[in-house]
């Protein structure tokens, strides 16, 4: 029979399960999957992606458009070389399914534009990887549309 360690708190299970995030994927496994192509964010970068956040920017940041700007060429420059025909993106291991543009739009982005407005217009959860330690970034997923 397999047993399994008892967690001792919630923690443990982020400690836990954060090695099978994608950001955190090795090359092995990532070649497994469907195309794929990650943007790393520096821990100002994330700050600045986070102010922007609807309802929760001012949770990060006092100025929320500085540095927005890099961000957006970054994935100007990646989706137009990897995904020309658009892409699915998500924020480290959490997508933004709840989000109205989303919605509204089919969840496809072509632009580094798009793929910020999707990002920020979403609730909370999207603030789930911003603690983690290690690698944080930006992931366009390709998507049989």
């Amino acid at each position: 029979m397999v047993t399994w360690p008892l967690l001792q708190s919630p923690s443990d299970f982020w400690d836990r399960s954060r090695e099978t995030y994608i950001e955190n994927w090795p090359d092995s496994l990532r070649l497994l999957s469907v195309p794929q192509y990650g943007m790393g964010l520096t821990p100002g970068q994330a700050r600045v992606l986070g102010s922007n956040i609807a309802e929760l920017g001012e949770l990060f940041a006092d100025k929320p458009m500085e540095g927005l700007v890099d961000i957006i060429l970054h994935l100007d420059s990646m989706m137009a070389l990897y995904f020309p025909n658009g892409a699915f993106v998500r924020l480290g291991s959490r997508s933004p399914k709840d989000s109205w543009l989303g919605l509204r739009r089919g969840f496809k982005v072509k632009s580094g534009r798009e793929a910020v407005e999707l990002l920020t217009d979403t609730s909370e959860r999207v603030l789930e990887p911003f603690p983690v330690k290690g690698r944080l970034g930006i992931f366009a997923v390709e998507v049989p549309w």
